[in-house]
């Protein structure tokens, strides 16, 4: 019995190892989607701040770029303020895209390009996904 159970710890310890050489950005992966998860939850809440702040979400042309930089169609630039230096990627460096979805639960989505950097893919996080 212990033999057979040394064998086979044997063999799935080769096959994480292989893992990892092969693909060692697989033993983060958890962590990067918690990272997501955790970055979708401050920019929502710094979405809704700013929509305090002017009245409405920033418009798509404008984007999340509008936490760093007051844009020139600001209804009141007196009143907005900078929520952040600048925008931080997605674990995989990549932009986190933003638009307007009229009748969704908040009004807009975030987006991570997932792992392949690609928008559009089925590896894509979006802050309207089911939790």
């Amino acid at each position: 019995m212990w033999q057979t159970f040394s064998i086979s710890f044997c063999l799935v310890m080769v096959v994480g190892v292989l893992l990892l050489i092969v693909d060692p950005t697989c033993s983060d992966y958890g962590a990067k989607l918690q990272r997501v998860s955790a970055d979708l939850e401050w920019i929502t809440r710094s979405l809704e701040e700013y929509k305090q702040g002017s009245g409405n979400y920033p418009n798509e042309s404008e984007g999340l770029r509008a936490f760093v930089v007051c844009p020139a169609s600001h209804p009141d630039p007196a009143r907005w303020r900078q929520l952040l230096r600048d925008l931080p990627p997605d674990p995989w460096m990549t932009e986190y895209s933003y638009r307007l979805v009229p009748g969704s639960p908040r009004g807009f989505e975030i987006r991570s390009a997932g792992k392949d950097r690609k928008f559009g893919t089925k590896d894509d996080i979006s802050s309207l996904d089911p939790e």
